[in-house]
């Protein structure tokens, strides 16, 4: 995943992440990935993240 995570960062994409399981959530907060790696930001589920990203102006492929 830190690996995914450098080469989208390199192409300027940002990574979010939605409707992460509890025991998902648990090993990411103790990795390296969310201490700053993840370029984009965790949403609780992905209608908070359509608003959220959508009310950003973050756009999807063409």
């Amino acid at each position: 995943m830190q690996e995914i995570n450098r080469t989208l960062q390199a192409r300027q994409v940002r990574r979010h992440l939605s409707e992460v399981k509890g025991p998902v959530m648990d090993r990411l907060q103790r990795s390296e990935l969310l201490c700053g790696q993840l370029s984009g930001q965790v949403f609780l589920s992905p209608a908070e993240a359509f608003r959220a990203l959508g009310e950003a102006g973050e756009k999807g492929p063409p």
